[in-house]
């Protein structure tokens, strides 16, 4: 059964990544028109096919057995129970990711200030989760 997690027509760049914990991190930008910030961060990310820039954005949480991606190390990843596959739509494309969970935030952090980064401040807001 297919999830969605966030659809927002905002404009998202992909902002930051921490190899070392899996975390990937989209954002749009307050500069971009927009009071706050609004973060989606993926958690133990193992699989990533997205485009840099979305224009508009739609989060899915796909069935496992209905995916289509025929990569070998992924299907092994999404073997796992609490391994996910998660399809970004924007500007009618799919993009592809694999990682255990996803939580979208509004914040007012600076435009340099990673919200991947430890000790925000508190400016964090969490809108939306797949878990």
């Amino acid at each position: 059964m297919t999830k969605i997690i966030y659809n927002s027509e905002r404009y998202f760049t992909v902002f930051d990544y921490s190899p070392s914990h899996g975390r990937l991190l989209i954002r749009s930008d307050k500069r971009k028109g927009h009071d706050t910030n609004i973060d989606i961060i993926f958690f133990d990310t193992q699989f990533i096919q997205v485009f840099n820039m979305l224009d508009s954005i739609k989060i899915k949480l796909l069935d496992k057995s209905e995916s289509e991606i025929k990569y070998k190390t992924v299907s092994n990843y999404l073997n796992y129970e609490d391994n996910n596959l998660f399809e970004i739509e924007s500007n009618g494309e799919s993009y592809f990711i694999a990682a255990f969970f996803v939580r979208v935030y509004k914040n007012e952090l600076e435009h340099y200030e990673s919200n991947l980064e430890l000790g925000n401040k508190g400016k964090t807001i969490l809108i939306s989760s797949s878990i």
